[in-house]
């Protein structure tokens, strides 16, 4: 477990973003209980920020607080999947559609146009690799926070920052492929363009059908293993575990 470094930011904010990387990268196994003096020592901190990490990362609802339990990582349904899509789906059309409505900014404009040119560049090398997957996420989450900026919604991006899919993290180097890359990316040229010609019910569509596109064949397979998995009237087991052991992982 990485230790923190008091010296980038205060202690408690270390802390917070040190769990948090942690649940969103799939590095606790799902459902496994949060142990405060155990999370405590692998920090090299006091239990006092851990708690108050334990907390916030409860009120994101990225992690689960049962009253005399305490904290446990969350498991995800295929169904649960589809309902975080959904919202979220709602979230970045809203997004996109206010981002048209205001239109770009000069600025803006040439931010997404050099996020895009990367991503292209990315693309066209017909490779793929960890580090390539790396690259391309950091540039996919900076391409729609740029959407998401520029509609000028404080209220809206608070809400698309507390909603993120911790196990899309944590499958990534065995999900996303140069194909779907490939295809999200023409979905982004798409978006900026409809959202720069100010084509409002066209980019808030697109927004939504891209979030469609993208999950969907994640949500399949996750059903698929649930089924495959479990008997009438049982629980399914750690799908998310089995995902990761039946998919290739990258070189």
């Amino acid at each position: 477990m990485t230790r923190v470094n008091d010296t980038v930011t205060t202690r408690g904010q270390a802390v917070l973003s040190a769990l948090r990387d942690m649940v969103l990268a799939g590095r606790l196994p799902a459902g496994s209980r949060l142990n405060e003096i155990e999370l405590a020592q692998g920090l090299g901190v006091s239990r006092t920020p851990v708690r108050a990490a334990l907390t916030a990362l409860a009120n994101q609802d990225l992690i689960n607080y049962t009253p005399n339990s305490g904290y446990t990582t969350r498991t995800y349904s295929a169904r649960d999947l589809e309902n975080v899509f959904e919202v979220r789906a709602v979230l970045e059309g809203l997004a996109n559609r206010q981002a048209a409505e205001a239109g770009l900014s000069t600025e803006a404009e040439d931010k997404i146009r050099d996020i895009l040119a990367q991503t292209a560049t990315l693309v066209s090398a017909g490779t793929w690799s960890t580090d390539i997957c790396d690259r391309w996420v950091t540039l996919n989450i900076s391409f729609h926070q740029a959407i998401n900026e520029a509609a000028g919604n404080q209220r809206l991006l608070a809400l698309l920052e507390k909603s993120p899919v911790p196990v899309i993290y944590a499958v990534r180097y065995h999900w996303f492929t140069l194909d779907i890359v490939s295809k999200a990316l023409d979905d982004h040229v798409q978006m900026f363009e409809v959202i720069k010609n100010r084509q409002i019910g066209r980019a808030e569509a697109i927004g939504r059908e891209h979030i469609y596109r993208t999950t969907k064949p994640l949500i399949d397979k996750w059903r698929e293993l649930e089924r495959s998995n479990s008997h009438p009237g049982e629980a399914p087991n750690d799908v998310l575990g089995l995902l990761l052991a039946t998919a290739k992982p990258l070189d």
